[in-house]
């Protein structure tokens, strides 16, 4: 499978598209790799992001 790396900007309606994104393209098996402001963290998500929040293969790295 792909190898994604995936920069947002922290700007109004940039985030939470990807947030839909993200997890879709994991549970297809691909690895991705999610840069992105720990503020911008959308208000239904149940894990805690952080700057440099990754994502790989459903799991967590920071």
């Amino acid at each position: 499978m792909a190898r994604i790396l995936i920069a947002t900007t922290p700007a109004t309606r940039h985030v939470n598209p990807m947030a839909v994104l993200v997890p879709e393209l994991i549970n297809r098996g691909h690895t991705v790799w999610w840069s992105r402001v720990k503020h911008l963290k959308p208000k239904w998500s149940s894990w805690e992001p952080a700057i440099n929040l990754i994502f790989n293969q459903g799991n967590l790295f920071y």
